[in-house]
């Protein structure tokens, strides 16, 4: 009996020192922990589902501020006209921080919907066809897709504060 009573004096002396009002609060996430966490999560719930088949996968690489989201589309059959694969390259910090959702009734899907800031053509994508062909095209903008509007929405909160860090380190 007293080894369980001194177990839950331990117990709650440890949770007292937890809501202690002096302990500081965390700090935010660095750059490096969002864009690890952006990795993972794009790995775990970008899909796109219809019909219960995964129709469109995506997932977001970063090498500090230079971010890549590579785009597959499973399933499709191969030709020279479907595409099969979409890699997208651009610089965070030139990018919109006002990252917006975008819902799709029709086909019920949220998509995160990411823009330049100065509106120019300027973010890369290769686009890669079923025979192996590939097209280089320029965008101002471009949508990633997620499994649930909870998960797009988490998404783009990490992309805005990635935006805004790359920015800040951009401005100095």
């Amino acid at each position: 009996m007293t080894r369980a009573f001194t177990a839950i004096l331990l117990l709650c002396a440890a949770l007292s020192g937890l809501a202690n009002p002096q302990s500081t609060p965390a700090p935010p996430p660095t750059l490096e922990d969002t864009l690890l966490w952006m990795n993972r999560f794009s790995r775990d719930h970008g899909f796109r589902y219809d019909g219960g088949r995964v129709r469109q996968s995506n997932f977001f690489y970063s090498k500090g501020c230079g971010a890549s989201f590579e785009v597959l589309f499973p399933g499709r059959k191969v030709s020279k006209t479907s595409i099969s694969k979409k890699t997208v390259d651009a610089k965070l910090e030139e990018l919109n921080p006002k990252v917006t959702l975008q819902t799709n009734e029709k086909e019920n899907t949220v998509e995160v919907y990411f823009e330049r800031l100065d509106a120019q053509m300027k973010i890369h994508e290769t686009i890669q066809y079923g025979d192996g062909s590939k097209l280089d095209a320029w965008v101002s903008s471009d949508t990633l897709y997620f499994d649930a509007r909870g998960s797009a929405i988490r998404f783009a909160r990490a992309l805005s504060r990635a935006i805004t860090l790359c920015t800040e380190i951009k401005l100095g």
